[in-house]
């Protein structure tokens, strides 16, 4: 390995970590420019429509990148989607060399990019740093590559391995810093998923709630690689996009761009004020506040039980509410359910709930890359007994809950045989505060 390139792919790959959860269904993009040992440019893909890593960082370098390197985490896109070809932003800066960590696995690109700038005469280098490059953007590698997301499973425990007492009290059993780490994962996901069995029991809102000090909160426990680096130029006004995940469109700095039909609640009237808070609960108050993204919120309902008072059936977020029910759900009650603004999905059903694998292919179908499962026992146990969990995050409480009644971290089937239990691969362990964290891959 050249330590001098490794050097500087990493540094892009810092970069790219900056897109988490703001540019799916498009990948996590790093570039660096080098010029005679010193960095010129550098930029990162920030969101979807906003120009790629490669055009940022030689937009930043400017003349410097002639005869230069280009360090980029993925291989440079040579065909018209959103915005142009990265590979002629590459030709028309005159760099000599440019080095690619890993391929892109999109049909439309792989190999095609690379191919395009050698024939022009560039010096193409690939495969430095690729197993760094491909989990950086592991979810969407699988759902280029499979056609369905990335299935995450989280869940807080006690060391025993409950998630609520016997009697059902359940929050909090994880400290403070775990929490945020769980919000900081909503963020990064494209959707969340929960039973409606944790709705009638929690209420959740399912949002990203990190705040202002979120960066901060992590600290070196955040799941993508962070560094304070030099901002690459803003970009220009970002703009709406038809894919499926229907989150609003965000600043360079991560912000919610303001719908400008909707003045802010600081020019309401009074009236207009105490009107909307009052169709509102206390808990439900639009999060004005909140610098993060949304995912997706998906509600396993068979039967469609889930109460037209629900809290994330009245939230003021950008991101969609889908209830997944099978035909044993009341048609009075899908149009109950709709007519808060949720979308129901009618699904096939299996063992006697819905059916999972056709609820992926639809997530897939929809631009949905990456799925966080976060509960109860019975979802997390059915995503684990069909075998359909790639990645979990365990939180552990230092307590001791006990009890035949208390809830295990995994319901569902289970295994009859030892030889038969899933097997944990790349494990980490991780504190967070008073809690620890293990994480890895099946």
């Amino acid at each position: 390995m050249n330590e001098t390139d490794a050097h500087y792919l990493k540094l892009a790959l810092r970069l790219a970590a900056r897109g988490a959860g703001w540019v799916s269904p498009n990948p996590m993009v790093g570039a660096v420019v080098v010029k005679d040992g010193r960095i010129v440019g550098r930029g990162y893909h920030r969101r979807v429509g906003a120009p790629h890593a490669e055009v940022e960082a030689l937009r930043q370098a400017g003349a410097a990148a002639k005869d230069g390197d280009l360090y980029v985490t993925l291989e440079p896109c040579n065909h018209q989607g959103r915005t142009p070809p990265c590979t002629q932003a590459v030709l028309a800066a005159g760099v000599r060399r440019v080095i690619i960590a890993v391929r892109d696995p999109n049909p439309r690109v792989t190999g095609d990019g690379a191919a395009f700038l050698a024939s022009r005469g560039l010096e193409i280098e690939t495969g430095l740093l690729e197993s760094e490059a491909r989990r950086l953007n592991e979810a969407f590698f699988k759902a280029v590559t499979t056609g369905l997301p990335f299935v995450i499973a989280k869940a807080a425990c006690s060391l025993d391995g409950r998630i609520a007492t016997a009697t059902g009290e359940s929050q909090w059993l994880t400290g403070p810093a775990a929490r945020a780490f769980g919000h900081k994962l909503r963020h990064q996901a494209d959707a969340i998923l929960v039973g409606v069995g944790t709705v009638l029991a929690d209420d959740p809102q399912l949002t990203a709630r990190l705040g202002a000090g979120g960066k901060r909160e992590f600290g070196r426990g955040g799941q993508g690689p962070q560094a304070h680096l030099q901002s690459s130029p803003d970009p220009p006004p970002p703009t709406p996009y038809p894919g499926g995940t229907g989150f609003q469109p965000v600043t360079a700095e991560g912000e919610p761009v303001r719908n400008v039909e909707q003045p802010p609640p600081a020019v309401l009237s009074a009236e207009s004020r105490e009107n909307h808070q009052s169709e509102l609960t206390e808990n439900r108050k639009p999060k004005t506040e909140n610098r993060f993204k949304d995912p997706i919120r998906i509600v396993l309902d068979t039967h469609l039980r889930i109460p037209l008072t629900a809290r994330l059936l009245h939230l003021d977020s950008p991101a969609p509410t889908w209830i997944a029910c099978t035909e044993r759900a009341p048609a009075e009650k899908i149009r109950a359910v709709e007519a808060t603004g949720a979308e129901v999905l009618v699904l096939p059903e299996e063992y006697g709930r819905v059916a999972l694998q056709p609820l992926l292919e639809l997530l897939g179908e929809r631009q949905v890359q990456s799925l966080l499962l976060e509960g109860g026992a019975e979802v997390l146990g059915a995503f684990f007994d069909q075998r359909l969990v790639d990645k979990f995050y365990f939180f552990y409480a230092p307590r001791f809950v006990g009890g035949r009644g208390a809830p295990a971290v995994l319901g569902g089937e289970g295994i009859a045989r030892l030889e038969d239990a899933l097997q944990a691969k790349e494990i980490k362990f991780q504190r967070l505060g008073t809690d620890l964290l293990i994480s890895g891959y099946l």
